[in-house]
């Protein structure tokens, strides 16, 4: 029989002759079957769509496929796609193949914005291949949704019903109305983590994202170990011994190790692991102790992983982080050296002035760690977060300070619309930060009473003024500033002071434990660390697009010099009466 409609295999001698056969088609992607062996639907580039296919998968992987250089990819949509006969060999046998690569080549490959919907897969989706190393990088994940699993062959609906195939804790977790994780009891959240017969991958960056907030990493290790060493039930003949292994045991180790491996390359930090009770190099040692008995088996993947520890003990391992460049165009410099003297000299442009202080605030943007955010009640507190704060607070006095500076009405009329051009472009290089900042500081009481001042400026200037303070507008909770940041693709440097009132509000306004207690244990309030985490992948997507900006090294120094030596700012209002005595 010829292959479906839709369907085409090629057969050729050498690359050459691939070379000669290209086809040309369009609308592949919806209402449409294909015959592939490998990587059956392809989503290489941004705003890409599938809907209402069939996959009908060779013996190769994955069925989708994200490209194999990095790249930056957003708002992709698989909606409503039934993947039928997907066998793979390995090892002399076949087995489930994998929905996603799992490839190293495609390791820094940025998503934001995955959607998978009405979604079915031919028997059991199993752990092998899945890349969840891959996929945990991606930020603003929202994984299978609506996913049927259900098993449509005969002998995977009776391996589904198996009793010694069940989960042994699924009565210890707590769902919400939409059968997401709402809580549950530490081993039981673990169980789910390293499930053998379901992928929750909004599940999984969230507890690695949170753990630090309900167990410690110590009891995180040692409830892996036990996961990976599980025992199988009394009483089980040979062949459901069998099946066990292959269905049960087997998928739930390669979890465990997927586990580990993410933890390390993406979640772990000397620093933050470091406590009284608990040393990054005790639970390195512990780690390498477990790859060491897993080489001794000839585990797949062991030497890897022990690799992997011992970078991490050497310290030559940090945490794994895309940084991508969307352009290649660099923004190159648009002032004359030769004549700059001061902030305030007339030949440093607006825009040059928006796009260096763009790059001192990514630059401290991208320090913050999701660590600092789920390991403290007071994120304000912590290190790199407070280092922001600090900077943005000082640029807000700088810039009071340079309009009182001025020593009459026209020299501050011209800095205040100076200032006002810069604060605009920020806005066109998407920088929140230094926004907020110049605008926060024109809204002053220092500056906002100096009515002469203000009534010399020109209209457009005013204009300009006011849709900014529009944008950056408290008023209904962010709503202007939430939805411009909605529909903005990075590189962006957001307003961080919003995210901390969101983090401020769910961390005093939810309990850490739910009401009620399952065989006498704790259940754990999964749902708090879910918002605590969408928070912290929404200020991740914004850390992993650099921006395109030539560094200007004299203009940066110059920056640092001069907000860094402004007097405080209590005493910019005596300064503002000494411009403009109160009438």
């Amino acid at each position: 029989m010829e292959p479906p409609f839709n369907s085409f295999i090629v057969y050729a001698n050498s690359d050459s002759d691939l070379n000669q056969f290209s086809t040309s088609v369009s609308s592949y992607h919806q209402n449409s079957f294909f015959h592939a062996n490998d990587d059956v639907i392809k989503l290489f580039h941004s705003d890409s769509s599938s809907s209402n296919v069939v996959t009908w998968k060779g013996e190769n992987v994955p069925v989708f496929q994200f490209g194999w250089i990095p790249r930056y990819i957003q708002n992709i949509s698989v909606k409503g796609v039934d993947v039928i006969h997907d066998r793979i060999w390995w090892q002399s046998f076949k087995i489930n193949t994998c929905l996603f690569p799992s490839s190293f080549t495609t390791a820094d490959t940025t998503l934001t914005t995955l959607i998978f919907s009405n979604f079915r897969k031919e028997a059991k989706l199993l752990e092998l291949f899945v890349a969840v190393l891959f996929l945990n990088m991606c930020s603003n994940i929202k994984p299978v949704d609506a996913i049927d699993v259900s098993c449509l062959s005969s002998v995977a609906t009776e391996d589904s019903c198996l009793w010694y195939l069940n989960s042994e804790y699924e009565k210890e977790l707590v769902y919400d109305a939409e059968g997401k994780v709402k809580g549950g009891t530490l081993v039981a959240l673990i169980e789910h983590l390293t499930s053998h017969d379901c992928l929750d991958l909004l599940f999984n960056t969230t507890f690695l994202l949170t753990y630090p907030s309900f167990t410690t990493p110590q009891t995180f290790l040692e409830q892996l170990v036990v996961r990976f060493e599980i025992q199988a039930p009394e009483g089980l003949t040979v062949d459901e011994f069998t099946k066990w292994v292959e269905l049960k045991r087997k998928p739930i180790q390669l979890r465990v190790l997927n586990i580990l491996k993410i933890w390390l390359n993406h979640y772990w930090s000397n620093k933050y692991i470091d406590t009284e009770n608990c040393t990054s190099g005790g639970i390195l040692s512990s780690i390498a102790a477990v790859s060491e008995h897993l080489i001794k088996q000839r585990f797949q993947g062991a030497s890897a992983h022990a690799k992997l520890v011992q970078q991490c003990q050497s310290g030559d391992k940090h945490t794994k982080r895309t940084i991508v460049n969307v352009s290649q165009n660099i923004m190159h410099s648009i002032f004359h050296r030769c004549r700059l003297k001061s902030l305030n000299s007339p030949y440093i442009k607006p825009l040059e002035f928006a796009r260096q202080l763009t790059l001192i605030d990514f630059q401290l943007y991208s320090r913050i760690l999701s660590l600092e955010i789920s390991l403290s009640p007071d994120i304000r507190h912590n290190k790199n977060i407070k280092a922001f704060i600090m900077h943005s607070n000082t640029l807000t006095t700088w810039t009071v300070h340079t309009v009182l500076a001025q020593t009459d009405i026209r020299s501050r009329v011209r800095m205040i619309e100076h200032l006002i051009a810069v604060a605009d472009s920020c806005r066109a290089l998407k920088n929140f930060s230094s926004l907020a900042a110049i605008v926060s500081a024109l809204y002053s009481s220092p500056i906002y009473r100096l009515k002469k001042t203000w009534g010399a400026l020109r209209h457009s200037s005013i204009v300009i003024l006011a849709s900014l303070e529009r944008l950056m507008n408290s008023a209904h909770n962010f709503r202007e500033y939430r939805a411009t940041l909605h529909m903005l693709s990075p590189p962006c440097v957001p307003f961080l002071g919003v995210y901390l009132a969101d983090l401020t509000f769910i961390m005093e306004g939810n309990p850490d434990m739910l009401l009620r207690e399952i065989n006498d244990v704790p259940v754990i309030n999964f749902a708090k660390r879910t918002k605590v985490a969408d928070i912290i992948r929404e200020i991740k997507r914004f850390q992993d697009v650099q921006y395109s900006i030539k560094l200007v090294p004299e203009l940066q120094n110059m920056i640092y010099e001069s907000i860094y030596s402004v007097p405080s700012f209590e005493s910019m209002y005596s300064r503002s009466l000494n411009a403009e005595p109160s009438e």
